[in-house]
């Protein structure tokens, strides 16, 4: 199969959708497969690790938008 695309793309694919607030499927192409950054979403987010990610870069505000997303 294909690598694994890398967690910093995987990041600014989440921020951007955060910061954009539109559907999985409008993620821009240079991001690679809307199903790809929405399933590792999904995973880091049930796991914890994306809030521990958020912890420790700081950036509360982008979780909380985060958080709203994963709802919808």
């Amino acid at each position: 199969g294909k690598p694994p695309k890398s967690h910093r793309l995987m990041i600014d694919a989440i921020l951007w959708r955060a910061r954009v607030g539109t559907k999985w499927s409008e993620l821009p192409e240079e991001y690679g497969s809307y199903k790809t950054v929405n399933e590792r979403f999904r995973r880091w987010y049930d796991s914890g690790l994306l809030k521990n990610i958020f912890d420790t870069l700081g950036a509360v505000g982008d979780y909380e938008k985060l958080v709203r997303i994963r709802t919808n």
